[in-house]
């Protein structure tokens, strides 16, 4: 899956390649920077905001995030909240940690090759992403920056092992927070 920014904060989130340009899109994140009590990242299935909604993530002012799988403008009873808590307080080594369905999962940075992190440019990188499976130790997705030649794509998030439903809305919409919270603290 890659993600694409466009102008006004908006990805697309799509299977296939990054720059490709042949994937078909999935997911639709809106990203809210200064508008009180509306989610940070609003993920919409489909490719834009007419899709509904699928999650949120609400990091703004705080360390953490706040995860929503579900539509709390909708069916706010029907929303499954997640903790995403910061287990590290160097921004240059932070990671995040997340429950679902019994299984524990931290994203941490990597700098690592075989995360498909290659380059100067890639290796001093704050935004870029491993995914891991706490129970297991196995990789389920990496989150690889896009380097300064691309204007238009953020970066790709590859995901590695079959996942359920809920959990790839999950992995997904962290990603496009973790992302995007990068970009706010290093401006």
């Amino acid at each position: 899956m890659s993600i694409e920014e466009t102008r006004g904060g908006v990805r697309e989130i799509q299977e296939g390649n990054m720059g490709s340009g042949a994937g078909t899109p999935v997911y639709f994140a809106e990203t809210h920077r200064l508008t009180p009590r509306t989610p940070d990242i609003i993920l919409h299935l489909g490719h834009d905001k007419t899709g509904p909604v699928v999650a949120v993530a609400f990091f703004r002012l705080s360390l953490h995030m706040k995860l929503g799988l579900g539509d709390p403008d909708n069916d706010p009873n029907g929303v499954m909240w997640l903790q995403m808590e910061r287990t590290s307080k160097l921004l240059t080594r932070s990671s995040f940690v997340f429950e679902h369905e019994g299984s524990s999962f931290t994203w941490e940075r990597t700098r690592s090759g075989a995360d498909g992190i290659n380059g100067l440019a890639g290796k001093l990188s704050l935004a870029n992403y491993r995914l891991t499976d706490n129970r297991s130790g196995n990789v389920v997705a990496v989150y690889a920056a896009a380097d300064l030649k691309s204007l238009s794509v953020k970066g790709e998030l590859n995901i590695f092992a079959p996942l359920s439903q809920d959990l790839e809305k999950l992995v997904v919409v962290s990603s496009a927070a973790l992302s995007e919270k990068v970009a706010r603290d290093t401006k």
